[in-house]
Formats: structure tokens, sequence, C-alpha cells
């Protein structure tokens, strides 16, 4: 199934990177706080893969990570990641329990009032119900009188319960909200498209898709605080564009020439396509762009064979993963999700 065009990065990495300079809070001074303490605190998502989730070995890898790891970078300080769910990461933004909050949240105009959200914004999800494959789902309607899993504080658990009249079960998480999908509490669970591609390739829900047509897209945003509005406008400030039509590839960044090249090649309509080192030389903005690229062309049926040396995004992008070394092949990982970098190395070096 098709996930709604999601909005662009607009060089995200550039625009966050204001925040090692120019942030300037009106009751809170956060940049002089980071500096004292020598290290900046973030909100991330640590059960949503690829965009913040727990690796085998316990840390928190992913690619809001990325861009929070950029942040701290630019600043010269170390970074300190702290788990959050949907309930109770504007109240840790709120309270000064994090510095700064990158955790898929989808702009809401009532979620504006709480938090600050500048934009642009760097992505956007929609709603889809992820379900067995002969769950007989079609249309939002058959959800009627049915047990639906969500997640609390997602802004689709109202329409879906209130419009399309589903029985909702709502858990703390979507760790929670998927164990209680597989274990058969409900017919499917609610919750954003860009989640459901990221484990569509895990061998445990082969039997499950999303099953619907996605509704209600949302734009996603980073948050800071409230007073913070100095920052906020900055970021809304700095945009990156093409000035014309007639502006020539040569004359783009590095990232946005490599994206120019993906769509000649996408226009082709291909069902197998390779890419190779698509993210060399790039930004991390471009970067992240390029992953949600090749989950969205996974989700439409398309075989994507990725050639990196990047481990890291080989091991949050692959469903399985097949280690060369000097044109031979040396081995293959085919669960992924509990691989590690040293696991690659050692059946390349084997």
């Amino acid at each position: 199934m098709q996930i709604g065009n999601p909005f662009r990065w607009l060089g995200a990495a550039a625009v966050l990177a204001l925040f090692a300079s120019n942030a300037a809070w009106a009751q809170v001074d956060t940049m002089a706080s980071i500096k004292q303490k020598g290290k900046m605190v973030v909100g991330v998502k640590a059960d949503y893969k690829p965009f913040g989730y727990t690796d085998p070995s316990g840390k928190i890898v992913g690619l809001e990570i990325d861009l929070a790891n950029d942040v701290a970078k630019r600043l010269g300080v170390q970074i300190e990641l702290v788990p959050v769910v949907a309930a109770n990461r504007m109240e840790f933004l709120k309270q000064g329990r994090i510095d700064m909050m990158i955790a898929t949240m989808a702009y809401r105009p009532d979620r504006a009032e709480v938090v600050a959200i500048p934009q642009p914004f760097y992505y956007a999800g929609a709603a889809n119900v992820f379900a067995k494959k002969n769950s007989g789902l079609k249309n939002w309607t058959d959800l009627k009188g049915k047990p639906v899993c969500g997640v609390q504080g997602a802004y689709y658990n109202r329409r879906t319960g209130e419009e399309f009249g589903a029985q909702l079960v709502v858990f703390k998480g979507v760790t929670e909200a998927m164990a209680a999908l597989e274990g058969g509490n409900c017919v499917g669970t609610v919750f954003d498209t860009t989640f459901f591609a990221g484990i569509m390739g895990d061998a445990k829900w082969a039997d499950y898709a999303m099953m619907l047509p996605s509704i209600d897209p949302e734009p996603w945003g980073l948050g800071v605080r409230k007073e913070d509005t100095k920052f906020a406008q900055y970021i809304s400030d700095l945009k990156i564009r093409v000035t014309s039509q007639e502006q020539t590839a040569a004359t783009l960044s590095g990232g946005n020439q490599q994206k120019v090249v993906l769509a000649k090649w996408l226009a082709r309509n291909a069902d197998i396509i390779i890419f190779d080192e698509p993210t060399r030389g790039i930004d991390v903005g471009a970067k992240y762009e390029i992953y949600l690229l090749m989950n969205r062309l996974v989700a439409q049926g398309k075989a994507v064979i990725m050639i990196s040396s990047e481990l890291p995004e080989v091991l949050g992008m692959s469903d399985r993963i097949i280690v060369m070394h000097e044109g031979r092949i040396k081995g293959q990982i085919t669960q992924v999700a509990q691989a590690t970098q040293e696991d690659v190395l050692s059946l390349a070096y084997a």
C-alpha cells in the first residue's frame, strides 16, 4: 500500500544546527545550561524503528538519534538520550527534563499550544491499521464494534473510535500495542504508516499488512519549549529551496543532486532497485530522506538492494544482509534484528 507523500526535510540537519549558536530562550537560557553541564538531553523514541529503537546491545539508535547526535557534535557537548512515549514527551519538555524533543511528533494545533513546533517540518506520517491479511478489513467502517489496539496520545485514536466505531484498547506504547495484536487481543493496531513500513520485513509479521487506505497525513516536527520563541523563529526563517525551475542540478547541494539522480532512475518504475552507497558524502537530513524513500519503495512491493560500507545503516535498514569481502560472498545474516556490527565484521574477515 502506498504511503502518502512525506514533507521534505528541507535541510533539517542545517536547520537543527542553529540550535548550536543562535537559540536564546526568553525565560530559560537552555544554551547556557547545556554548555555548563557539557551535555544536551534529548527526548527520543526507543520503540519506533527506524526513527528511534533499541538495538540488541540495549543502545538507542535510529534516524532521529542521528539528528540529535549531529546537533550535539556541533555544540561540542555530549548527548544524553531519554526515552519518551507519546503520553509523556511534551510533559518532559515542559518540565525541563529534556532540552529538545525529536520523537516522531506530528504537528497538531493543540500541541502547538503546549510546546513550540518550529517549521519547516521534517516528515509526514499518516494513519492505517495493521492487521492479518485474512482479517477481511477493507474500509475504515469495517472496524465498527471491533477491538482495535492503539497507543495513548496518538492523534488518530479519536477518529478511529468516534467516527468509525472501533472499540479502542489503548496502551502506553507501541511495543505493548503490537504485543497485544500478536496475542490476538485486537483485530488490528491503528498507528502511523511509517512505523508499519519499518516492521513489515520482520518474519513474525509476514502474515500482516496495512489493510486500509491511509488517512489523516500529519507533518512531523521537533519540539522545543514554548517560551523559546527566538529559536523557533530561526528555524522557520531558514528554508532551503530551489530558486526556479530553470536552476541546474550542478548548482544544487550534494544531497539534492543525489535526489535528482534517484528521481531519474525511479521514473523507470523498476521492480528491483539497486542503491550503491546512496548516502556517501551527504548530510544527515538528506540521508534521512533517502532512507524513507527506500522504506516507501519496499512498502510498495519493490525489491531494494542497498550496497553500503556504513554498518549502522546496513543494520538499521536491512531485512537480510549479505557480506562480501574482496569480491567474494563471505556469509549472510537473516536475523538482522539481533545482529551487531561485530557480527558483520566477523563474517567479512572470517
